[in-house]
């Protein structure tokens, strides 16, 4: 029998936290900055095991080298070059990536384009990824594409999403939490909020989960093989973890 994989996003998901969990859960963190190395981008990985409000967790950066400075990954609202969904595709195109990767990054970013198209009136072909096409959020998801795929998970399991609250500053100016393409994303996704004041669930979480989950549901039933824990940049008053747990259904 294949192994499931379940997400607690009882405190939100964001790209980095996505990334830096299945790494803590046994991901081959080497092999990830391979693959995103070979997308040619110029961007750096890094690593490192950290704590907060005492729970260990994995705490994953993406270093964008031409800006020279680490991307707030878990804010993903803020203002880098435009890009396409064509520029992209082209991207993952021309990386040594395998067609499996390729193939499910840009399914998720597409997801994302088609979310900000309703939000704008536009197509998606359209959209400009000035917020989520920032190299930080290519490397975001390629990381997690490629640490997912190293997992031999026959069904994937999420909980409800944790969205957070307030409002969150934007290239669009201030807007509510979740944020319009958040919310487009979340259609169809069990969703609550704790009240916590800040943004807690990103387009690029949320899409990752909305892509790979089989369903979203309280824990099925399995033996647990393994836990891994990714942390995300925002003190919240307590631990700001989204973890992902690997076991055997019985």
């Amino acid at each position: 029998m294949k192994d499931i994989i379940y997400f607690d996003a009882s405190c939100g998901v964001s790209g980095d936290m996505f990334a830096s969990a299945l790494i803590d859960l046994g991901a081959d963190f080497e092999k990830i900055k391979k693959d995103v190395e070979s997308l040619n981008t110029g961007i750096e990985l890094r690593y490192e095991k950290s704590t907060t409000y005492g729970i260990s967790a994995g705490k994953f950066t993406v270093i964008d080298t031409a800006a020279g400075c680490a991307a707030d990954a878990e804010n993903e609202h803020h203002e880098h070059c435009h890009r396409h969904l064509s520029d992209i595709k082209e991207i993952l195109h021309n990386s040594a990536l395998s067609a499996d990767i390729k193939d499910d990054s840009f399914s998720v970013f597409r997801l994302i384009a088609e979310a900000e198209a309703k939000v704008h009136g536009t197509d998606a072909e359209s959209v400009h990824f000035h917020e989520v096409g920032a190299l930080d959020s290519i490397g975001d998801i390629v990381a997690s594409v490629s640490a997912l795929r190293q997992f031999s998970a026959g069904k994937i399991y999420s909980s409800p999403i944790n969205t957070g609250s307030g409002v969150v500053k934007c290239q669009h100016g201030v807007l509510p939490v979740p944020a319009p393409a958040s919310l487009k994303l979340l259609c169809g996704i069990p969703a609550f909020s704790d009240g916590t004041k800040t943004e807690l669930a990103t387009p690029t979480g949320i899409a990752l989960l909305k892509y790979f989950v089989t369903k979203f549901t309280d824990m099925p039933k399995m033996t647990l093989k393994a836990e891994g824990s990714g942390m995300g940049t925002r003190d919240i008053g307590r631990a700001n973890i989204f973890r992902a747990i690997l076991g055997e259904k019985f």
